[in-house]
Protein backbone atom coordinates (compact mmCIF):
# COMPACT_ATOMS: atom_id res chain seq x y z
CA UNK A 1 0.00 0.00 0.00
CA UNK A 2 1.55 3.38 -1.16
CA UNK A 3 0.66 5.99 1.85
CA UNK A 4 2.75 8.93 0.45
CA UNK A 5 4.62 9.77 -2.83
CA UNK A 6 7.45 11.82 -3.19
CA UNK A 7 7.89 14.66 -5.55
CA UNK A 8 4.05 15.80 -4.75
CA UNK A 9 4.07 18.70 -1.74
CA UNK A 10 7.40 17.13 0.06
CA UNK A 11 10.56 16.18 -2.10
CA UNK A 12 11.08 13.03 0.29
CA UNK A 13 8.42 11.14 2.68
CA UNK A 14 11.08 9.11 4.48
CA UNK A 15 12.41 7.72 8.13
CA UNK A 16 8.94 5.96 9.36
CA UNK A 17 8.20 4.66 13.14
CA UNK A 18 5.60 2.16 13.68
CA UNK A 19 4.06 1.04 16.63
CA UNK A 20 1.12 -0.77 17.74
CA UNK A 21 -0.64 0.23 20.71
CA UNK A 22 -2.51 -2.09 23.74
CA UNK A 23 -6.03 -1.54 22.36
CA UNK A 24 -4.74 -2.70 18.41
CA UNK A 25 -4.29 0.77 16.77
CA UNK A 26 -1.19 1.34 14.55
CA UNK A 27 0.73 4.77 15.03
CA UNK A 28 3.15 5.77 12.35
CA UNK A 29 5.68 8.83 11.62
CA UNK A 30 7.76 10.13 9.59
CA UNK A 31 9.94 12.80 8.46
CA UNK A 32 8.37 14.89 5.54
CA UNK A 33 11.17 16.66 3.65
CA UNK A 34 10.73 20.35 2.04
CA UNK A 35 12.77 21.28 -0.62
CA UNK A 36 15.59 18.61 -0.95
CA UNK A 37 15.98 15.35 0.06
CA UNK A 38 18.48 16.21 2.75
CA UNK A 39 19.43 15.39 6.67
CA UNK A 40 19.52 19.16 6.75
CA UNK A 41 16.30 19.81 4.70
CA UNK A 42 13.41 21.92 6.22
CA UNK A 43 11.36 18.55 7.85
CA UNK A 44 8.15 18.44 9.23
CA UNK A 45 6.76 15.73 11.18
CA UNK A 46 3.24 13.61 10.26
CA UNK A 47 1.69 11.46 12.71
CA UNK A 48 -0.61 8.98 11.10
CA UNK A 49 -3.22 6.09 12.60
CA UNK A 50 -5.02 3.11 11.92
CA UNK A 51 -7.61 1.27 13.71
CA UNK A 52 -8.15 -1.10 11.33
CA UNK A 53 -4.45 -3.07 11.01
CA UNK A 54 -3.31 -0.53 8.24
CA UNK A 55 -6.55 -0.91 5.69
CA UNK A 56 -6.95 2.73 6.29
CA UNK A 57 -5.14 6.02 7.88
CA UNK A 58 -5.72 9.15 9.14
CA UNK A 59 -3.31 11.97 9.77
CA UNK A 60 -3.44 13.01 13.27
CA UNK A 61 -0.76 15.31 13.58
CA UNK A 62 0.92 17.64 11.44
CA UNK A 63 4.29 18.95 13.26
CA UNK A 64 5.64 21.48 10.44
CA UNK A 65 9.35 22.29 10.66
CA UNK A 66 9.38 26.30 10.46
CA UNK A 67 12.47 26.02 8.91
CA UNK A 68 14.21 23.87 11.46
CA UNK A 69 15.30 20.50 10.45
CA UNK A 70 13.34 18.02 12.56
CA UNK A 71 14.80 14.02 12.63
CA UNK A 72 14.47 10.98 13.71
CA UNK A 73 11.04 9.83 14.80
CA UNK A 74 10.92 7.37 18.03
CA UNK A 75 7.23 6.41 19.23
CA UNK A 76 6.81 4.50 22.56
CA UNK A 77 3.28 2.71 23.22
CA UNK A 78 2.38 2.79 27.18
CA UNK A 79 -1.35 1.34 27.62
CA UNK A 80 -2.97 4.32 26.16
CA UNK A 81 -0.22 6.80 26.22
CA UNK A 82 1.93 7.25 23.09
CA UNK A 83 4.98 9.30 23.22
CA UNK A 84 6.70 10.60 19.86
CA UNK A 85 10.76 11.81 20.68
CA UNK A 86 12.63 13.75 17.85
CA UNK A 87 15.79 15.31 17.33
CA UNK A 88 15.92 19.37 16.14
CA UNK A 89 18.72 20.51 13.97
CA UNK A 90 20.95 17.60 15.67
CA UNK A 91 21.10 19.48 18.71
CA UNK A 92 18.16 19.18 20.46
CA UNK A 93 15.69 16.55 21.72
CA UNK A 94 11.90 16.79 21.64
CA UNK A 95 8.77 15.25 22.91
CA UNK A 96 5.00 14.88 22.06
CA UNK A 97 2.53 13.29 24.19
CA UNK A 98 -0.67 11.62 23.34
CA UNK A 99 -3.09 10.41 26.24
CA UNK A 100 -5.78 8.99 23.88
CA UNK A 101 -4.21 6.28 22.20
CA UNK A 102 -2.42 8.34 19.45
CA UNK A 103 -5.75 10.16 18.69
CA UNK A 104 -4.26 13.48 19.16
CA UNK A 105 -1.03 15.04 20.12
CA UNK A 106 0.08 17.67 22.51
CA UNK A 107 2.44 20.59 20.85
CA UNK A 108 5.88 19.43 21.34
CA UNK A 109 8.24 21.01 23.52
CA UNK A 110 11.82 20.27 24.21
CA UNK A 111 13.00 18.03 26.82
CA UNK A 112 16.59 17.38 28.78
CA UNK A 113 19.37 15.28 27.96
CA UNK A 114 21.41 14.98 30.96
CA UNK A 115 24.90 13.20 31.57
CA UNK A 116 26.21 13.74 27.54
CA UNK A 117 28.94 16.11 28.83
CA UNK A 118 31.20 15.88 26.10
CA UNK A 119 32.01 17.21 22.77
CA UNK A 120 29.44 16.20 19.95
CA UNK A 121 27.97 17.85 16.73
CA UNK A 122 24.96 16.00 15.99
CA UNK A 123 22.72 13.43 18.44
CA UNK A 124 20.24 11.81 16.60
CA UNK A 125 17.97 9.21 18.44
CA UNK A 126 16.40 5.69 17.01
CA UNK A 127 14.75 6.50 14.52
CA UNK A 128 12.08 3.69 14.91
CA UNK A 129 10.45 2.74 17.75
CA UNK A 130 11.74 2.57 21.44
CA UNK A 131 11.09 0.40 24.75
CA UNK A 132 9.23 1.00 27.35
CA UNK A 133 10.12 -1.59 30.16
CA UNK A 134 9.25 -1.62 33.63
CA UNK A 135 8.39 2.33 32.82
CA UNK A 136 11.14 3.18 32.01
CA UNK A 137 11.50 4.47 28.06
CA UNK A 138 14.71 3.23 26.48
CA UNK A 139 15.95 4.89 22.93
CA UNK A 140 19.02 3.75 20.74
CA UNK A 141 21.45 7.22 20.33
CA UNK A 142 24.02 7.68 18.18
CA UNK A 143 26.58 11.17 17.84
CA UNK A 144 28.77 12.39 15.87
CA UNK A 145 32.01 14.14 16.95
CA UNK A 146 33.56 15.99 13.78
CA UNK A 147 34.98 19.50 14.97
CA UNK A 148 35.39 20.52 11.52
CA UNK A 149 32.39 19.91 9.89
CA UNK A 150 28.92 20.96 12.00
CA UNK A 151 26.75 18.31 9.51
CA UNK A 152 28.67 15.70 9.51
CA UNK A 153 27.58 12.19 10.87
CA UNK A 154 30.86 10.85 11.51
CA UNK A 155 33.25 9.82 13.50
CA UNK A 156 30.54 8.83 15.83
CA UNK A 157 29.58 5.90 18.57
CA UNK A 158 26.28 4.81 20.01
CA UNK A 159 24.47 4.32 23.51
CA UNK A 160 21.06 4.58 24.50
CA UNK A 161 18.89 7.14 26.16
CA UNK A 162 16.47 6.11 29.09
CA UNK A 163 13.59 8.52 31.02
CA UNK A 164 11.76 7.62 33.99
CA UNK A 165 9.78 10.88 33.79
CA UNK A 166 7.47 10.15 30.96
CA UNK A 167 10.28 11.11 28.84
CA UNK A 168 10.82 14.67 30.22
CA UNK A 169 14.33 14.38 30.63
CA UNK A 170 16.38 11.57 29.68
CA UNK A 171 19.89 10.10 31.06
CA UNK A 172 22.36 8.61 28.64
CA UNK A 173 23.69 4.74 29.21
CA UNK A 174 27.03 3.19 29.19
CA UNK A 175 28.60 3.21 25.73
CA UNK A 176 28.75 0.39 23.69
CA UNK A 177 32.49 -0.86 22.69
CA UNK A 178 32.52 -0.93 19.23
CA UNK A 179 35.96 -0.71 18.82
CA UNK A 180 36.12 -3.14 16.08
CA UNK A 181 33.09 -1.29 14.22
CA UNK A 182 33.58 1.54 11.38
CA UNK A 183 31.37 4.66 12.39
CA UNK A 184 28.29 2.80 14.88
CA UNK A 185 25.20 4.71 14.38
CA UNK A 186 21.16 4.04 13.66
CA UNK A 187 20.17 1.17 15.87
CA UNK A 188 17.08 -0.36 16.81
CA UNK A 189 16.08 -2.54 20.21
CA UNK A 190 13.70 -5.55 21.00
CA UNK A 191 13.49 -7.40 24.47
CA UNK A 192 14.23 -11.09 23.59
CA UNK A 193 12.39 -14.21 25.81
CA UNK A 194 15.32 -13.88 28.29
CA UNK A 195 13.91 -10.65 28.88
CA UNK A 196 18.09 -8.90 27.78
CA UNK A 197 18.03 -6.24 25.45
CA UNK A 198 19.08 -6.90 22.18
CA UNK A 199 20.70 -3.60 20.08
CA UNK A 200 21.38 -4.30 16.07
CA UNK A 201 23.88 -2.07 15.08
CA UNK A 202 24.31 -0.14 11.59
CA UNK A 203 28.18 0.16 10.70
CA UNK A 204 30.08 1.07 7.97
CA UNK A 205 32.22 -1.65 8.37
CA UNK A 206 33.53 -3.49 4.67
CA UNK A 207 31.80 -6.57 5.94
CA UNK A 208 28.52 -5.13 5.28
CA UNK A 209 26.88 -6.48 8.07
CA UNK A 210 24.76 -5.74 11.04
CA UNK A 211 26.20 -6.22 14.48
CA UNK A 212 24.65 -7.37 17.54
CA UNK A 213 24.83 -6.92 21.43
CA UNK A 214 22.92 -7.57 24.53
CA UNK A 215 22.16 -6.08 27.76
CA UNK A 216 20.33 -7.08 30.66
CA UNK A 217 19.27 -3.62 31.29
CA UNK A 218 19.13 -1.79 27.79
CA UNK A 219 21.83 0.90 29.18
CA UNK A 220 24.37 -0.60 30.45
CA UNK A 221 26.68 -3.87 30.63
CA UNK A 222 26.57 -4.44 26.92
CA UNK A 223 28.13 -7.69 24.78
CA UNK A 224 30.44 -6.95 22.91
CA UNK A 225 29.16 -6.37 19.60
CA UNK A 226 29.89 -8.99 17.08
CA UNK A 227 28.92 -9.13 13.06
CA UNK A 228 26.16 -11.40 12.54
CA UNK A 229 26.57 -13.25 9.60
CA UNK A 230 22.39 -13.74 8.80
CA UNK A 231 22.10 -9.93 8.83
CA UNK A 232 23.41 -8.20 5.73
CA UNK A 233 23.08 -4.97 5.56
CA UNK A 234 23.82 -1.77 2.73
CA UNK A 235 24.72 0.78 5.41
CA UNK A 236 20.52 1.39 6.13
CA UNK A 237 18.59 1.32 8.71
CA UNK A 238 17.46 -1.80 10.17
CA UNK A 239 14.39 -2.90 12.80
CA UNK A 240 13.72 -5.31 15.58
CA UNK A 241 10.46 -6.31 17.29
CA UNK A 242 9.23 -9.86 19.24
CA UNK A 243 7.08 -11.74 20.48
CA UNK A 244 6.62 -14.84 22.31
CA UNK A 245 10.43 -16.73 21.81
CA UNK A 246 10.79 -14.74 18.44
CA UNK A 247 12.44 -11.17 17.11
CA UNK A 248 11.74 -10.25 13.64
CA UNK A 249 14.59 -8.13 12.05
CA UNK A 250 13.51 -5.92 9.18
CA UNK A 251 16.29 -4.83 6.62
CA UNK A 252 17.44 -4.67 3.06
CA UNK A 253 19.04 -8.64 2.70
CA UNK A 254 21.83 -7.00 0.14
CA UNK A 255 25.06 -6.15 0.95
CA UNK A 256 25.01 -3.19 -1.68
CA UNK A 257 22.16 -1.79 -2.51
CA UNK A 258 18.38 -1.03 -0.97
CA UNK A 259 16.62 -3.51 -2.17
CA UNK A 260 15.08 -6.68 -1.41
CA UNK A 261 13.53 -5.81 1.83
CA UNK A 262 12.79 -8.60 4.20
CA UNK A 263 12.07 -9.77 7.75
CA UNK A 264 14.11 -12.57 9.19
CA UNK A 265 12.89 -14.40 12.04
CA UNK A 266 15.16 -16.04 15.06
CA UNK A 267 14.31 -17.65 17.94
CA UNK A 268 18.43 -18.21 18.94
CA UNK A 269 19.39 -14.37 18.68
CA UNK A 270 20.40 -14.51 15.12
CA UNK A 271 22.54 -17.48 15.22
CA UNK A 272 20.51 -18.86 12.89
CA UNK A 273 17.38 -17.99 10.75
CA UNK A 274 13.78 -19.99 11.18
CA UNK A 275 11.82 -17.67 8.54
CA UNK A 276 11.93 -15.21 5.96
CA UNK A 277 9.13 -12.99 5.22
CA UNK A 278 10.21 -11.06 1.55
CA UNK A 279 8.66 -7.54 1.92
CA UNK A 280 9.49 -5.56 -1.20
CA UNK A 281 11.84 -5.69 -3.92
CA UNK A 282 12.71 -2.17 -3.44
CA UNK A 283 13.15 -0.91 -0.01
CA UNK A 284 15.07 1.64 2.77
CA UNK A 285 14.76 2.75 6.04
CA UNK A 286 11.91 0.69 7.42
CA UNK A 287 9.91 -0.13 10.69
CA UNK A 288 8.52 -2.83 12.33
CA UNK A 289 5.75 -4.30 14.39
CA UNK A 290 3.56 -7.53 14.90
CA UNK A 291 0.63 -8.27 16.94
CA UNK A 292 1.70 -12.15 17.01
CA UNK A 293 -0.58 -13.10 13.84
CA UNK A 294 0.56 -10.66 10.98
CA UNK A 295 3.85 -8.03 10.60
CA UNK A 296 2.92 -4.78 10.04
CA UNK A 297 5.90 -2.42 7.99
CA UNK A 298 6.17 0.87 7.63
CA UNK A 299 8.94 1.39 5.06
CA UNK A 300 10.55 3.46 2.49
CA UNK A 301 10.63 2.41 -1.22
CA UNK A 302 13.01 4.24 -4.25
CA UNK A 303 14.43 7.16 -1.79
CA UNK A 304 16.87 7.79 -4.83
CA UNK A 305 14.09 8.55 -7.69
CA UNK A 306 11.54 10.83 -8.30
CA UNK A 307 9.34 7.82 -7.93
CA UNK A 308 10.22 7.32 -4.41
CA UNK A 309 7.80 6.56 -1.89
CA UNK A 310 6.66 5.63 1.78
CA UNK A 311 4.49 2.07 1.60
CA UNK A 312 3.02 0.11 4.23
CA UNK A 313 2.38 -3.98 3.94
CA UNK A 314 0.42 -6.88 6.06
CA UNK A 315 2.57 -10.30 6.06
CA UNK A 316 0.65 -12.84 7.64
CA UNK A 317 2.75 -14.87 10.31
Amino acid sequence: MILEKNRGEYAACRIPALIRTAEGALIGAYECRRGSDSDWAQIDLKLIRSEDGGESWQTVALFCGDGKTQNNPVLFAEGTRVSLLFCKSYAELWLSVSCDGGRSFAPPHPVRLEGADFFYNAVAVGPGHGLSVGGRLITPVWFAYNREDPHAHRPSFIATLYSEDGGESWQMGERLDCAELVNPSECALAVAADGRVMISIRNEGEARLRALSRSPSGVGDWEPPSLCAHLPDPVCEGSLTAWGDTVYHVNCASQTEREALTVKASRDGFASVCRTYPVAAQGGYADIATDGRELFVLYERDVLSESGMLCFARIPL
